[in-house]
C-alpha cells in the first residue's frame, strides 16, 4: 500500500471511529453504547497497526512522523502529499 492510500484509509477510519464514539453518547441502551465504544476502540487499534505496518519510508523503511509534509528523520527523504 502506498503512502497516499494509507493516509486516506487512516482518515476514513478516524471518521468512522468518531461517529461510533459520538453515537455511543446518543443511544439510550447501555449494551449498544458499550458495543459502539468497543467498535471505536477496535478501529483505533486497526489504525495503529495500519500505520505501524504501512506508514514507512519507501527508501529506508523507518516509521514516518505524522504531518502534511512527509519527511523521514533517518534518511532525510521527503515527499509532499
Amino acid at each position: 500500500m502506498d503512502l497516499k492510500t494509507c493516509r486516506k484509509v487512516s482518515g476514513i477510519l478516524y471518521v468512522i471511529c468518531l461517529f461510533f464514539a459520538i453515537g455511543s453518547f446518543v443511544v439510550p441502551n447501555e449494551w449498544v453504547q458499550m458495543g459502539l465504544l468497543g467498535a471505536a476502540l477496535a478501529i483505533v487499534l486497526i489504525v495503529t497497526l495500519l500505520r505501524a505496518k504501512f506508514w514507512r519510508c519507501p527508501k529506508c523503511g523507518h516509521i514516518l512522523p505524522k504531518g502534511r509534509r512527509i519527511r523521514c528523520d533517518y534518511c532525510k527523504w521527503e515527499m509532499d502529499l
